[in-house]
């Protein structure tokens, strides 16, 4: 298990009069140099990775004019696609909004077994499971993640 600390600031044009911990939050505020008031908060992140390498699924898919508006793509992705991918055991996912007739998902996995697992189950030329009418795969490859943020 892996725990990473970090701190979010924020500096206000205005000065505030309760320099101090705030009582409901936990964020400390602090007067910088230039007397304005800087608030800071510790954030703790915990990562459960064994330690190994991690890999993504990388799909493109070819989205025709006569597909549902995006936000009726957006509530069918969180329904139906987010919960396999979950199922599948993906450890984050991105469905970025499609332009120009093409869309672009990344689904990251603890395990390249675990990736190709869930890539077998996509064909290119198909429809992805779940996925609206009109949505073709035009692209799935399993990639090794090297880094992340």
């Amino acid at each position: 298990m892996l725990t990473i600390l970090a701190a979010a600031s924020i500096v206000s044009p205005t000065p505030r009069p309760n320099v101090g911990k705030h009582p409901f939050t936990g964020w400390r505020r602090q007067q910088d140099h230039r007397h304005l008031p800087c608030v800071t908060k510790q954030l703790a992140v915990t990562l459960e990775h064994d330690g190994g390498n991690m890999y993504a699924i990388f799909v493109e898919a070819e989205v025709n004019a006569d597909v549902p508006r995006d936000d009726q793509v957006g509530q069918r992705l969180q329904e139906t696609v987010v919960p396999m991918a979950r199922d599948g055991g993906a450890r984050a996912g991105y469905w970025l909004r499609s332009q120009g007739g093409r869309g672009v998902a990344v689904v990251v996995y603890d395990s390249e077994e675990a990736a190709r697992h869930q890539a077998d189950q996509l064909k290119v030329g198909e429809a992805a499971p779940g996925a609206p009418p009109g949505i073709t795969l035009r692209t799935v490859e399993v990639r090794e993640v090297l880094a992340s943020l």
